[in-house]
This record gives structure tokens, sequence and C-alpha cells, in this order.
């Protein structure tokens, strides 16, 4: 179940709506989004396929919506720092590498991927 939340958390929460944002950007704000257990508002940041995907699981999870909020922000309290690394851009495409510090000082990497769609970079979740 952890490594469920971790991935949702990482997908919700890893993309972003302004055009000047970076991919790197896009990456922790969203992620710090979904960390908060702000699920519709995290929806915003993901590309069209992703959205969608989520949208309908949070949907079909709707009364165990309030325990999953529970859950990430639980599991977000464990880090104290959460900023991009390494990235790799080629064309529409992005790769940025998550470091999430935790409160003992260990480092976690996390790669994430994202699109540039409609001019904007989204987190993108593959299926």
């Amino acid at each position: 179940m952890k490594k469920f939340l971790a991935c949702i958390a990482i997908a919700i929460c890893t993309a972003a709506t302004a055009a000047t944002m970076t991919p790197q950007e896009v990456a922790v704000k969203c992620t710090k989004t979904m960390m908060k257990g702000d699920i519709d508002a995290a929806v915003k940041y993901m590309d069209k396929s992703t959205a969608q995907f989520f949208t309908t699981l949070i949907t079909a999870m709707a009364a165990q919506k309030q325990e999953l909020q529970e859950q990430l922000k639980k599991q977000a309290a464990k880090y104290t720092q959460i900023k991009a690394g390494e990235t790799k851009i080629d064309g529409d495409k992005a790769t940025v590498t998550l470091l999430m510090t935790d409160k003992d000082g260990k480092v976690e990497e996390e790669k994430v991927e994202l699109v540039k769609e409609d001019g904007e970079w989204k987190f993108h979740f593959k299926m």
C-alpha cells in the first residue's frame, strides 16, 4: 500500500500548469501538492491521460478519499525536503530525479517523467 501511495503522490504531484515553469519546478510543485493531500489540486498538474486516470481512480475510491489524503500526508511528513536533482530534457519529454530527504538525513531518489503538452510541462504517469 505504501508503494502504491508513493506512486500516486509522485504521479499526481509532479506537474505544473505555467508554461514558464521548468520540468524541475513542475516535479517539485506537484509532488508537494500531492503530499499535502490536495489530490484535486494536483490533478491539474498532469497531462490529459494521467489526469483522466487519476480522476477515474479518485472517483472510484470516493469513499476512501479522505483516508487516502491522510495517508499521503502521513507519508509526506517523513520528508523534510523535496528538491529536483538531475534533469534530462529531450524535446517534449523530460526526466527529473526528485531528491527527498527524510528526518534522519537519508536521501531517497525517485525519477519522474514529464511531457510538454500545449506548451506546458505536465507530469506523465506510465500505465
